[in-house]
Formats: C-alpha cells, structure tokens, sequence
C-alpha cells in the first residue's frame, strides 16, 4: 500500500485499488479508544485474532475470512475530490454494488461506512490522506460468522451489530468472486476505468 502510494506520488504508476482477504486481525485507528474493545484486548490472542495499530482514520475495525479489504491509493488533488466528498463516493460504490445483489443498505450521518436499515453496520471505511493521496479503504462483510465481531463495538457504538452479504440475502458470495464487481462500482464512483488483475500474496488472494 505504502509503495504503491509513493509510486502514484512520483508520478511513475496510476490510482489503484488494492483488494485482500486478511487473516483475523482488530485494527486500531488514529482516534481508537480502549473503550471500542468488547473484551479485554489482552484476550485477542488468546482467540487467534491479532491487534494492530493503524495510522489511517477511525475507531476499531475487524477484519478476517468472508470479508472484503480494498485500499483505494489515488491522488484526491487529480480527482478534485474533498476527504468528505472520497468517503461519500466509496459508500456510495459499495451501496450500488449491494443492491444489486438484493441488499438494501444506506449512509448514516456522523458515522462513516455501510449500515443497514436496522442498525447492522456491513462496511467499514477509515482512510489517512498524506498530501493529496489515499491508503486505506473500506472492509465489506460478505460471508461467514465473522468469529472476531464480538470483540469490539463498531465505529465505537455500545450496541452496533456486524452484519454480512450472506445474512441479509441468504446468498454466499467469496471475496474472490465479489472483487472484480466491487472494482469496477468503485472505479465508477471515482469516475475512473478498472482493469482488474488477480494475484497470489503471502495473506493469501488479492487483487489490483
């Protein structure tokens, strides 16, 4: 992520969105507080998820299997984009790319990200801008338990449920299949082409 934003910064590559399915993993935003955590942290070992600290935007975010992670890394100077304006286009993206497939879900002021109408949060989003330029994203919960959504209260909200694709429309959709879709809905959203590329990396797939 950090090479390929310094490659858009000199000038020598384009925007990307990079896209992974992470092993389990609390991250811990810049405005992250030990509240946001559901159990003690020194107990997420002990449960097979690790903590890391983030320094992009946001509270506490689990990220694991069934879960879609995407890194837009472009230059909100080229797209005339405010911070606001990049985060409303992100969700707007995922919005469009979940109703296709059925789901109903919408923005909820004050809190950034992807929620249902009742109160299921489905994606999170928190980015860090460093001089014009993007890293981090968003993390679209598409399948699966979610083993790690007890452990903390999403965006810091004491009663805020994870929620994913598979429980809102009865239908599995892998990470793998859903990224070349979730590309493109993106790319849209930043007015921006998609050419989608599938690679093989130590965390296991991920896509550019």
């Amino acid at each position: 992520m950090n090479a390929a934003a310094q490659a858009l910064a000199a000038g020598k590559a384009g925007p990307r969105l990079l896209m992974f399915e992470h092993p389990p993993i609390v991250t811990l935003g810049v405005r992250g507080r030990g509240s946001s955590f559901l159990i003690p942290p020194s107990e997420l070992a002990t449960r097979g998820v690790d903590l890391w600290r983030a320094d992009r935007g946001g509270d506490a975010t689990w990220h694991g299997p069934g879960q879609l992670v995407g890194y837009p890394v472009v230059d909100l100077r080229v797209l005339h984009f405010a911070v606001p304006i990049f985060v409303l286009a992100v969700e707007e993206a995922l919005i469009r790319w979940l109703g296709d497939r059925g789901a109903e879900c919408i923005v909820k002021k004050g809190f950034p990200g992807v929620w249902t109408p009742d109160g299921g949060k489905i994606a999170s989003i928190g980015v860090r801008v460093a001089r014009g330029i993007t890293t981090h994203g968003f993390a679209l919960n598409l399948e699966g338990p979610l083993p790690g959504s007890e452990t903390i209260a999403p965006c810091g909200m004491r009663g805020g449920r994870l929620t994913t694709l598979e429980r809102l429309t009865g239908g599995r959709v892998p990470p793998r299949e859903a990224a070349p879709g979730v590309a493109a809905a993106v790319a849209a959203g930043f007015g921006l082409a998609c050419r989608y590329r599938a690679v093989r990396t130590r965390a296991g797939v991920g896509a550019d």
